[in-house]
């Protein structure tokens, strides 16, 4: 539940106009009538009279007036301060439930807009909380799992009566899962290099069509065991943009679409070259994916089809998306559930010596 802390808010710019201008009309009247009882009770000369009756009455009256509206102006101010001070003190501790609710009493045009830009700030930080504390839970949990592996095979070794082909299976079951937690990490360290901005382009010419065709050589153990026909059509392109980020980009793509294929199923890769941009489609018949899942795609340790979640750690599609933002480029996509999913990525044409 939300922790409230209510105060009362005026409207300074018409009210208060308001407010000076009736004690300005209420000390004439108030001098008014001091000079009057002034020049009936006190024997001096009229002009005397009414010249001291003016200074001492308007002295009296702009003290009292100024005095009681410091007071107010002051309290409200006073418990403005005392507001923020408590509700700041709970987000401090780590409370992200506080919310400041103004009366309607009285009205204070920049109180009221301290407290809403407060309420929206601790909203954002509840949100921020929240991610960091499920990306944390997540990391524990894709550490873990490999981890656990690579120690229980680790104690089966230890097994003087192991035969050779057992401790061939458990030292490809270590290294399987080494590797896992290495592109985990490494996946979580260029993820977190992006989002802080420290990830720099590093633009030069290099051959697009060459640099994916690699890639999918890269996975022919994998399309070749599921025995998957390749439709590759891929356009010479010498692009202009960074060749390592990139890389990372076709390598997730390509993949996605060999491990969601289905068994004796088609990838289509294609590369085609215009004028406008340069676009690149990775194609498969797989699995498919929800309405729910193509718009969860890029979270963070998101997986659709989590009986393949030994196969990924969940990022790599989050990296592809932070890459293709950081390079200007944008990603579409078009899935059907059990029919494939199709990626459309849209590189621009950038001139030499012109940046993202």
């Amino acid at each position: 539940m939300f922790k409230h802390f209510s105060d009362s808010r005026h409207k300074i710019t018409f009210f208060y106009v308001l407010k000076l201008i009736s004690v300005f009309v209420m000390a004439m009247l108030t001098s008014i009538i001091v000079v009057f009882v002034l020049r009936l009770f006190i024997p001096f000369g009229r002009e005397q009279t009414g010249g001291l009756a003016i200074m001492l009455s308007w002295f009296i009256i702009c003290t009292v007036y100024a005095t009681i509206a410091i007071y107010r102006i002051g309290r409200e101010f006073i418990r403005t301060i005392i507001t923020m001070n408590k509700a700041t003190k709970e987000v401090a501790q780590g409370n992200f439930d506080v919310r400041i609710n103004p009366d309607k009493a009285v009205n204070i045009e920049e109180i009221e807009q301290l407290y809403e830009n407060f309420n929206y700030m601790v909203k954002e930080l509840g949100t921020i909380e929240t991610l960091r504390s499920d990306f944390v839970a997540d990391v524990s949990h894709e550490f873990k799992t490999p981890i656990a592996a690579i120690e229980g095979y680790a104690m089966l070794l230890q097994d003087d009566t192991l035969s050779n082909d057992e401790k061939k299976e458990y030292i490809e079951s270590i290294l399987y899962n080494s590797k896992r937690l290495t592109n985990l990490t490494g996946n979580i360290l260029m993820i977190s290099r992006l989002e802080n901005e420290t990830m720099r382009i590093n633009r030069t010419d290099f051959s697009l069509d060459e640099q994916i065709r690699r890639i999918i050589l890269t996975f022919e153990e994998a399309w070749s065991e599921k025995e998957l026909d390749l439709d590759i059509d891929l356009d010479a392109v010498t692009y202009y943009g960074d060749e390592d980020l990139l890389y990372n980009v076709w390598l997730n793509l390509i993949s996605n679409a060999v491990k969601f294929s289905v068994q004796g199923g088609t990838v289509k890769v294609k590369l085609i070259d215009n004028k406008y941009n340069v676009k690149v489609y990775v194609e498969d018949n797989g699995i498919g994916m929800s309405e729910t899942a193509k718009t969860r795609i890029f979270e963070k340790f998101y997986q659709s089809d989590t009986s393949r979640a030994s196969q990924g750690n969940g990022l790599g599609m989050t990296l592809v998306k932070k890459i293709l933002d950081l390079c200007g480029a944008n990603i579409e996509i078009e899935s059907t559930l059990g029919k494939g999913t199709k990626f459309i990525v849209k590189l621009p044409i950038y001139d030499k010596g012109e940046s993202y």
